[in-house]
């Protein structure tokens, strides 16, 4: 009930704010209420993406330990666990990306845009981010559509193994796409602090995960 509350109270502010009754730092204000809403979310998600790339590692040592300790005891080797733990991989890189790109862990070359101005450095960043942003929506389709065929034909890897390629296929969609939505949090970010922020302070939509 309380966040219903708070969204009808959101939107409110931005209804009023488009129509005029405000200035444009009050639009900024009310754009950014609705994208820490959304963050909050978003940010639920991609720790719970995360500790399932956690759980995805523990599988594959457990996997290999298993292998190597009945190969090594027994002469017995396990059909399938090489491909199995090629496919459990994707989810380890993939599942992880919104996270990081949250945390600022991606690689980045910081030299020139740590001794410009601080809104010259926002727009700077925003022409980066909605860069990546168009990428990964061109890589969001053309990942979907290959997961959606493969889902079709239940593509499956060589027998006797016969593991679902279909599920890590889903896998690099699904981690792509809430990589895109932190990207356009950030953006949104980026752009309240050009115009609707204070001065040269940047004021951040995101929750610090730590």
């Amino acid at each position: 009930m309380s966040h219903k509350t708070h969204l009808n109270k959101i939107t409110g502010n931005l209804v009023m704010a488009l129509r005029g009754a405000h200035g444009v730092q009050h639009v900024a204000r009310a754009l950014r209420d609705v994208a820490w809403t959304i963050n909050r979310w978003l940010t639920a998600t991609e720790q719970a993406l995360t500790h399932g790339a956690a759980f995805v590692v523990l599988g594959m040592m457990l996997l290999t330990v298993t292998e190597i300790t009945l190969r090594k005891l027994a002469g017995y080797s396990m059909e399938g666990v090489f491909e199995g733990v090629e496919l459990m991989l994707v989810g380890v890189v993939y599942l992880g990306l919104a996270l990081v790109q949250h945390r600022g862990k991606n690689v980045r070359v910081e030299l020139v845009v740590t001794r410009v101005p601080f809104k010259v450095r926002q727009a700077l960043e925003v022409f980066t981010m909605l860069l990546a942003a168009a990428f990964f929506t061109v890589a969001i389709w053309m990942t979907g559509r290959e997961a959606w065929a493969s889902w079709l034909i239940k593509e499956t890897t060589f027998l006797p193994a016969a593991l679902p390629i279909y599920v890590a296929r889903g896998i690099i969609t699904l981690g792509l796409f809430f990589l895109w939505l932190r990207l356009l949090i950030q953006i949104g970010e980026r752009i309240y602090n050009l115009w609707g922020g204070a001065g040269g302070k940047s004021t951040s939509i995101e929750e610090k995960v730590d």
